[in-house]
C-alpha cells in the first residue's frame, strides 16, 4: 500500500466518468493529496509545469486525440510518469497495443471497484519506477561501454552461443554491425589464425578448472587488413550444477602499446648495438695507444740502455764505463716505471673497496708528479650514497679518457675533476683552462663517442663546451633513481 500523499491528474471530458473516478478515490485507502482535471491532452502543460503529478488517468476518447495516438503523446510529454489508461473500449487488442506503448494498465470504465482501483495505482507506480530505474542503469551502462570508456564490454550466452558486445568493438574489428550481436563462430573468424587455438585452450582450461576468471592476449584482423592486438579478461558465470552458462568480459586495444614495445626493443637492440661498436672501437684504440707507447717510448727507453750496455762490453774506458752503467740504469728505472704508470691505466681501480670520490683521488696522485697539468679533485658526493660499481667504474673511465685528451691537446695548466649530487642525479664536471678546441669539429672522435656511450648506458647526459682560446667543460648527469643523500660541501686540492 502506498502510504506517501500522490498528486492525480485525470484527463478526461466526460463529466460523469470523472466525477465517478473521484468518488471511488476518495473511498479507496490512498492518501491522495489532490487530483487534477483536464479535459483535453492540450491543456495538461498549464498543470504540469506548476504541479507535481505522480499518476496520470488517460482517457483514449478525448476531443483533441484519440486511441493509442493520445498514449504516444502522453509519453512524449511525461515520459517518467506512470500512466493508467481509463475507456470504455474492451478490445483486448486496444489494451495489449496501449501497454506496449508504455501505459502500466488499463481500466475499463465502469468494470473496476475500489480494490481494483486501489491495486491498480500502487502497482502502476512501483511498475514505473522500476523500469526508471532499470532505464537509467541502462544509460549509464551504454555511457560507460561507449562515451566513458574505450574498451569493448561483452556478455556470451553459452547456451545460446550468442555475443552481445558495446560498439567500441567496432574501433578494432571494423564497422560491421552484426559484431554488436553474432555467434561465436562468427568472433572466432576474425581471431588471427595463430592465436585462435590459445585462445580457445585458454577458455576450455578456465571452465575445465571451474575456475571464475582468465585472461588471454591475443590478435584481430580488422576488415581493413589491419592486425590489432587486444587484451581480453573474462568471468565465468556457471549455473547450481556447476555449468558454464554465461560469460561477461572486457577487452582493451593494446595495439599502440604492442607497437611501442616493439619499437622500444629495435631502440634497445639498435642501442646495444652501438655499444657493442663503440666499446671494439674503445678497445681497438686503446690496442693503438697501448702499441705506440710500447714503441714509442718505452721501446725507445730499453733500446737506448741496450745500445749503452753494448758500448760497454767493448769499451777498456772505466771511467766512461761506470758512467754508461749509471744511465743505463736510469733507463731501466725509467722503463720500469712507464711500465707501472701504463699498467695502473690499463687496470681497473679497487672501486667497490673505495668509491669514486676515493679512486679519482688516487687518479690524480698518479698524474700530477709526471704531468704538464695539476689535477684538483672537488669531491661533494654525500658519503652514505650508495652507487652502482659498475657505474663508479664508466665515470672513472671517462675522466681517464678525458685526461688522455687533455694531455694531448689542450696545453693546460690546470684541470678540474667536480662530482656532487644535485635533485637526485650524479653530476661529474671536468673542466680545464687549455686553448679549447671546435666541438663540431671533434663531435665524431672515437674518444668522445666511446664517453658519450658510457654516460647514457646510465641513461646519463653528456655535454661539452669548447671553444679555441677558451678550455673545455665536460659535464655528465646520471640519474639516481631517487636515491636521497645529504648534500656534503668538501673541497679537496691535490
Amino acid at each position: 500500500m502506498n502510504l506517501t500523499p500522490i498528486n492525480l491528474l485525470v484527463i478526461e471530458d466526460n463529466p460523469g466518468d470523472f466525477f465517478l473516478l473521484k468518488e471511488y478515490l476518495d473511498m479507496t485507502n490512498l492518501k491522495v493529496n489532490r487530483v487534477h482535471h483536464a479535459e483535453r491532452l492540450s491543456d495538461i502543460s498549464a498543470i504540469t509545469d506548476n504541479n507535481k503529478i505522480d499518476l496520470v488517468f488517460l482517457d483514449l476518447s478525448l476531443p483533441d486525440s484519440t486511441g493509442h495516438e493520445s498514449v504516444n503523446k502522453l509519453m512524449g510529454k511525461l515520459p517518467t510518469i506512470p500512466i493508467i489508461v481509463l475507456s470504455g473500449m474492451t478490445d483486448l487488442n486496444i489494451a495489449m497495443e496501449c501497454i506496449s506503448l508504455g501505459a502500466q494498465d488499463y481500466i475499463i470504465k465502469g468494470d473496476y471497484d475500489i480494490k481494483t482501483l486501489e491495486k491498480s495505482i500502487n502497482y502502476s507506480i512501483e511498475r514505473k519506477k522500476n523500469q526508471e530505474r532499470i532505464r537509467l542503469n541502462n544509460e549509464r551502462f551504454e555511457l560507460v561501454v561507449n562515451k566513458a570508456t574505450h574498451d569493448v564490454i561483452w556478455e556470451w550466452d553459452i547456451e545460446q552461443n550468442r555475443i552481445i558486445r558495446s560498439k567500441g568493438i567496432f574501433r578494432i574489428a571494423g564497422e560491421k554491425k552484426e559484431l554488436l550481436d553474432s555467434d561465436f563462430e562468427t568472433w572466432t573468424a576474425l581471431i588471427h589464425p595463430e592465436d585462435e587455438v590459445v585462445l580457445q585452450n585458454t577458455i576450455d582450461k578456465c571452465i575445465g578448472n571451474k575456475e571464475e576468471t582468465w585472461v588471454a592476449d591475443y590478435r584481430i584482423m580488422h576488415d581493413e587488413g589491419k592486425i590489432m592486438h587486444v587484451l581480453d579478461r573474462g568471468y565465468v558465470i556457471y549455473n547450481g550444477n556447476g555449468k558454464a552458462v554465461k560469460m561477461v568480459g572486457a577487452m582493451m586495444d593494446i595495439t599502440e602499446r604492442k607497437m611501442l614495445e616493439e619499437q622500444l626493443l629495435e631502440q634497445r637492440i639498435t642501442y646495444q648495438k652501438r655499444i657493442t661498436e663503440v666499446t671494439i672501437e674503445a678497445e681497438e684504440k686503446e690496442k693503438n695507444d697501448l702499441s705506440i707507447e710500447l714503441h714509442d717510448n718505452i721501446n725507445q727507453i730499453l733500446a737506448t740502455a741496450k745500445m749503452y750496455l753494448g758500448i760497454l762490453r767493448s769499451s777498456k774506458n772505466e771511467e766512461q764505463n761506470k758512467e754508461l752503467v749509471e744511465q743505463s740504469y736510469g733507463f731501466i728505472n725509467s722503463a720500469i716505471e712507464e711500465i707501472r704508470k701504463l699498467s695502473h691505466t690499463l687496470a681497473a681501480p679497487s672501486i667497490g673497496d673505495i668509491d669514486l670520490g676515493e679512486a679519482l683521488h688516487e687518479l690524480a696522485d698518479d698524474w700530477n708528479p709526471v704531468s704538464e697539468f695539476r689535477i684538483e679533485v672537488l669531491d661533494a658526493l654525500p658519503q652514505e650514497l650508495n652507487l652502482d660499481p659498475n657505474m663508479e667504474l664508466a665515470l672513472y673511465r671517462i675522466v681517464q679518457e678525458q685526461l688522455n685528451n687533455i694531455r694531448k691537446y689542450a696545453k693546460a695548466n690546470i684541470v678540474k675533476v667536480e662530482v656532487w649530487e644535485e635533485n637526485g642525479n650524479l653530476i661529474m664536471e671536468i673542466s680545464d683552462d687549455g686553448i679549447g678546441f671546435d666541438v663540431e669539429a671533434r663531435q665524431k672522435g672515437i674518444g668522445l663517442r666511446n664517453m658519450r656511450s658510457r654516460a647514457e648506458f646510465y641513461s646519463g647526459t653528456f655535454h661539452i663546451e669548447s671553444a679555441p682560446g677558451k678550455g673545455s667543460r665536460l659535464m655528465i648527469r646520471i640519474p639516481l633513481n631517487g636515491m636521497a643523500g645529504k648534500r656534503v660541501s668538501e673541497t679537496i686540492e691535490v
